[in-house]
């Protein structure tokens, strides 16, 4: 019997995808390339943050140094767990910059599955992101810890004290007005995922650093609308298990046949009011083509005005070569 099979809600990266190697030199192709567009933005403590291409080389390398201080290397496996978020992201980033693999693990588990998983897999460190996900990993028996608390207090205990973030760099502060319209050259690629989706971390990451594009993060999941409606990003990159999500709220408020006034209302009241691309990707990260959507969601997102791509007049895709994906290819922005 296996891990997933004892435990369904335990993914397993064994039979993903291997990365390409050249995360890193992308990374530096991009930072020079466009040093001074941001690349991540987030709402932290009611302030929104940024980060700049140009300092994300030296930032991973620097993280990856940290971590390798801490014993992480190549054959190691990490385990990530909370919320996407820029630094979640760019630990992760460290992380395979040193040979290591990751290890997506859902927030609601139990510490007896932890444990479980910790021993089949031979972790020995995690990334998590909150005091509920400390608290679990401590419990599993866990000998090394990397912890990224929410107050960036270093933490005390049996968890090694965080000082790679603590004494890091958290971003710079980010004018508003350039969030919530970003521009021609910026604009906002919405995500708001977590390690719940098995694809996590890495299928961020490969579509980030494939595209170049600046991605906006949620303060949390919990407030994802709130931040989604002030926003108002322009393209939505979701998992399946987000698109059930928003197909669940679009479902709960919207009538078959909206007139022109309510779809208008209903994309400001869901944070789409200036949506022209939502892509889909599945469990292992990869696109999920708009024949793959269930008739009924499209024909919802129809009525609301997002129109898909085989409504639109295709353009070439420099990125990548992706064949129907829902909407739009966020190469072509």
């Amino acid at each position: 019997m296996t891990l997933t099979s004892m435990h369904p809600s335990l993914p397993s990266t064994a039979d993903e995808p291997v990365l390409a190697g050249s995360w890193r030199e992308r990374l530096q192709f991009l930072a020079e390339m466009q040093p001074n567009r941001p690349a991540f933005r987030h709402r932290r403590a009611g302030t929104w943050r940024q980060w700049f291409w140009r300092d994300l080389v030296l930032e991973t390398e620097r993280l990856s140094q940290g971590l390798q201080a801490y014993g992480v290397g190549p054959g190691q496996t990490v385990a990530v767990q909370g919320d996407l978020t820029p630094r979640m992201l760019l630990l992760a980033l460290a992380a395979r910059f040193l040979g290591a693999e990751l290890q997506p693990v859902p927030r609601q588990v139990t510490a007896d599955a932890i444990g479980l998983l910790v021993r089949r897999r031979g972790i020995l460190h995690a990334v998590v992101g909150s005091a509920v996900d400390r608290a679990s990993w401590q419990a599993s028996g866990t000998t090394t810890f990397l912890f990224i608390p929410e107050d960036q207090q270093a933490t005390r205990g049996r968890g090694i004290g965080y000082r790679l973030l603590r004494a890091g760099w958290g971003g710079t502060d980010a004018d508003e007005r350039r969030v919530f319209w970003p521009g021609r050259h910026g604009r906002t690629v919405w995500v708001e995922e977590s390690t719940d989706w098995s694809a996590a971390p890495e299928a961020i990451l490969r579509y980030w650093l494939d595209l170049g594009v600046c991605m906006t993060f949620p303060a949390s999941l919990d407030w994802a609308l709130a931040d989604r409606r002030r926003i108002r990003p322009h393209v939505l990159l979701l998992s399946i298990q987000r698109l059930h999500a928003l197909d669940v709220a679009l479902q709960a408020v919207m009538s078959d046949q909206p007139r022109p006034s309510e779809a208008a209302a209903l994309r400001r009241h869901l944070g789409l009011a200036r949506t022209v691309g939502i892509e889909v990707l599945d469990d292992v990260g990869l696109p999920v083509r708009a024949a793959g959507i269930p008739p009924s969601l499209r024909a919802r997102l129809g009525r609301l005005g997002i129109p898909l791509g085989d409504d639109q007049v295709r353009q070439p895709s420099h990125a990548r070569d992706v064949d129907d994906p829902l909407i739009l290819p966020l190469g072509y922005l």
